[in-house]
């Protein structure tokens, strides 16, 4: 008498006997999720450009738009781009400028 032998579903990593196929549904659903993804992430850091070159510009900070086309490019970089698009600008604007000095 044989017993079945149930084969477990799990990641590839782990050592799954069995990963499920990927068929073309699937492949279009993966390219239309970071399709959504990369929109969604692109209109949130031209907001953020735009935020951070409006506020840079109200205060006369020299570079203001090159500072907002760091925060828009960094912003795609998880987590760290965002942090160091706000600190790109922090010594130019706390360093007083006199030409006259």
């Amino acid at each position: 008498m044989k017993l079945a032998r149930e084969v477990k579903v799990g990641p590839f990593i782990l050592g799954g006997k069995k990963t499920p196929p990927i068929t073309n549904e699937t492949i279009k659903e993966m390219m239309n999720n970071v399709s959504i993804y990369l929109s969604v992430k692109t209109i949130t850091s031209l907001a953020t450009g735009l935020i951070i070159a409006i506020i840079l510009l109200v205060f006369k900070v020299k570079l203001a738009l090159l500072f907002a086309l760091f925060a828009f490019l960094l912003n795609f970089i998880p987590s760290v781009g965002s942090i160091i698009a706000v600190l790109l600008p922090v010594q130019p604007s706390a360093i007083p400028y006199h030409p006259n000095q």
